[in-house]
């Protein structure tokens, strides 16, 4: 037999084998599980998982079926509400800014139950704190909005339990009024500073005019006060030259008749 007919009858098995062996190389899937995640891996069915911390490899093959990965982190996560517009008890149009903090605790009811489950959450939560504005007057959102965000907290925290999360912490982050409505509110506030300023005035002119109706009184019922409250002047005016102090002839009698 010609050597290179013999040859090619060895090489061409070996080739096929080298290449069937990296076609099954490159069909297999590598996950590589960190310790702060829960990954299960789903096929022709059959769901494993949560898969242990490290390196697993599933097989790509059509016999075996292809093998999906769902990987879901464990630490606290972040969810940012953007603004949305909102109505509250007093009707009033308002947009407002949301944060929650939370954690998966059962992935595999999300799995179980949900397809984006981020989007349905986040969904959720939009509903939840539109309910709980709706519940609360305007001023009261303004002066205390840590009151609000407690509400927000106790609405959404069955919301993430019936998704497999808990909630660590709900907050709203900002309101954002409309331009009109800032205006009113600034000239309203503007209009209470002029009106408390006008009753302070009005208060001290009063405690001045209370201080001279009985300093009037303590004089009429004591004359001696006022002959008194001359002779100061007078002692006053002495204490340096140039003055000139102008009595009543009254007053100068008065004066002699103590003296």
């Amino acid at each position: 037999m010609n050597p290179t007919i013999l040859t090619l009858l060895v090489l061409c098995p070996i080739a096929v084998l080298v290449a069937g062996i990296a076609l099954v190389i490159r069909r297999r899937l590598i996950v590589d599980v960190e310790p702060h995640e829960q990954v299960y891996a789903t096929r022709k069915g059959t769901r494993f998982g949560p898969l242990a911390t490290g390196r697993h490899v599933f097989w790509q093959l059509p016999w075996l079926g292809t093998a999906r990965v769902d990987r879901f982190d464990l630490r606290s996560l972040e969810l940012h509400v953007a603004g949305q517009e909102l109505l509250t008890k007093d009707r009033v149009q308002l947009k407002a800014t949301a944060l929650a903090y939370y954690r998966i605790v059962d992935a595999n009811k999300l799995l179980d139950e949900l397809g984006n489950w981020q989007h349905r959450v986040y969904y959720e939560t939009q509903l939840a704190l539109r309910a709980v504005i709706a519940t609360i007057a305007l001023d009261d959102l303004l002066e205390n909005r840590q009151a609000a965000s407690d509400q927000v907290n106790a609405s959404l925290a069955p919301v993430f339990a019936a998704y497999g999360c808990t909630l660590e912490n709900a907050k709203i982050l900002d309101w954002m009024l409309s331009g009109d409505l800032k205006r009113a509110m600034a000239e309203a506030a503007e209009a209470r500073a002029r009106g408390k300023a006008k009753l302070e005035r009005a208060r001290a002119e009063a405690a001045s005019l209370r201080n001279l109706a009985n300093a009037a009184r303590m004089v009429r019922e004591n004359r001696e006060l006022l002959e008194l409250r001359t002779l100061e002047v007078a002692d006053k005016a002495a204490e340096s030259t140039g003055n000139t102090l102008v009595l009543g002839l009254d007053d100068l009698k008065s004066l002699s008749a103590r003296a």
